[in-house]
């Protein structure tokens, strides 16, 4: 534009200094005639030529501007397509090392469940046999020496019933008797009693002794265990519960048929001896009344065996009843504390695996905003070289059509020229031609 105007400019110095030459010779009035036509002829050729070169850059940036979009277009087609791949590759890459993480951190956790799981069973299961084995052990022996002063009461007061009775007559023998009888019931129902009250007492004891260290142990070993997952842990716990209860009830079993066992075994030995000194007691002292003193020792004998059977079984079932009763406590004791122990550890199992799962993710998300930064550079300046690479090709091209322009523009501003001066010339030749005819 600046060379057009220059040239347009010198073309138009020319035209005007040679008309002003040529017109300084010709009259006034032909002179602003010809000031007119030639005002007229450069405002109609100026005006031509402005809408021509506006119309010509319309249409070159119109161009200019649809190529630049489709190259745009084209650019940010294949930058998305390849921040894709690149977000698709990264993404893959972080989920394996997500699930990576994660199983290495869920098989550490079940390894150290499982180890923990065993040893606090093991204790449990040897402090409980411990246990178990103390408690029937004092049971065995209190039992014992009660039977042993039972029995040793009896034989003395047998023995004092029997001497006394032997010297009287049979009515007051049986009076003796009868005495002997009442008392060998009252105090057998009183040492049955203290027997009780005592095993009972020492039954407490031994539980609350056993419970405290139970729950000290237990104490202890929540602190170690780190727990597995419930599904499992609930499927160990009910199959290490029915192996113990099972062995329990046969532990039980066993040591109350011993206990049984010898009971009667001790039982049958003090009534025959019990018989036996009766017996020689009546053969020396009463031989008249051997036939009725016999009947009446075997009346007494099968009702005081009645009568100790009873109370046998009745202890025997007591005893029964108040261990299942405390087998029952100690065993939910357990159970709760088991369950709180494990509440707590899947609590802290949860927190570190969330502890584990946020670092990780931190991690990932580091990665990937590095990945991303270092694509979205690559990105831009694959993108800025494209940028430039067509703004190169654009400024040619805009080159190039403003060169075309410009030739036609300047090849129709000499033909416009070459005309107005064809006709100025002519008027000006007709001009003189007037003025010489005047003259």
């Amino acid at each position: 534009m600046g060379r057009l105007k220059h040239q347009l400019h010198q073309a138009q110095s020319r035209v005007m200094g040679r008309l002003k030459h040529q017109l300084h010779q010709a009259p006034s009035r032909m002179m602003r005639r010809l000031k007119h036509q030639l005002h007229q002829a450069q405002s109609r050729v100026m005006g031509r030529l402005k809408h021509q070169l506006h119309q010509a850059q319309s249409r070159v940036m119109g161009r200019l501007k649809h190529q630049l979009h489709q190259a745009q277009s084209r650019v940010m087609g294949r930058l998305k397509h390849q921040l894709h791949q690149a977000q698709s590759r990264v993404m893959g890459r972080l989920k394996h090392q997500l699930h990576q993480a994660q199983s290495r951190v869920m098989g550490r956790l079940k390894h150290q469940l499982h180890q923990a799981q065993s040893r606090v069973m093991g204790r449990l299961k040897h402090q409980l046999h411990q246990a178990q084995s103390r408690v029937m052990g004092r049971l065995k022996h209190q039992l014992h020496q009660a039977q042993s002063r039972v029995m040793g009461r009896l034989k003395h007061q047998l023995h004092q019933a029997q001497s006394r009775v032997m010297g009287r007559l049979k009515h007051q023998l049986h009076q003796a008797q009868s005495r002997v009888m009442g008392r060998l019931k009252h105090q057998l129902h009183q040492a049955q009693s203290r027997v009780i009250g005592r095993l009972k007492h020492q039954l407490h004891q031994a539980q609350s002794r056993v419970m405290g260290r139970l729950k000290h142990q237990l104490h202890q070993a929540k602190s170690r265990v780190i727990g597995r997952l419930k599904h499992q842990l609930h499927q160990a716990q009910s199959r290490v519960m029915g192996r113990l209860k099972h062995q329990l009830h046969q532990a039980q079993s066993r040591v109350m048929g011993r206990l049984k066992h010898q009971l009667h075994q001790t039982l049958s030995r003090v009534i025959g001896r019990l018989k036996h000194q009766l017996h020689q007691a009546q053969s020396r002292v009463m031989g008249r009344l051997k036939h009725q003193l016999h009947q009446t020792q075997s009346r007494v004998m099968g009702r005081l065996k009645h009568q100790l059977h009873q109370a046998q079984s009745r202890v025997m079932g007591r005893l029964k009843h108040q261990l299942h009763q405390a087998q029952s406590r100690v065993m939910g004791r357990l159970k709760h504390q088991l369950h709180q122990a494990q509440s707590r550890v899947m609590g802290r199992l949860k927190h570190q695996l969330h502890q584990a799962q946020s670092r990780v993710i931190g991690r990932l998300k580091h990665q990937l905003h590095q990945a991303q930064s270092r694509v979205m550079g690559r990105l831009k300046h694959q993108l800025h070289q494209a940028q430039s690479r067509v703004m190169g090709r654009l400024k040619h091209q805009l080159h190039q059509a403003q060169s075309r322009v410009m030739g036609r523009l300047k090849h129709q501003l000499h033909q416009a020229q070459s005309r107005v001066m064809g006709r100025l010339k002519h008027q000006l030749h007709q001009a003189q031609s007037r003025v010489m005819g005047r003259d």
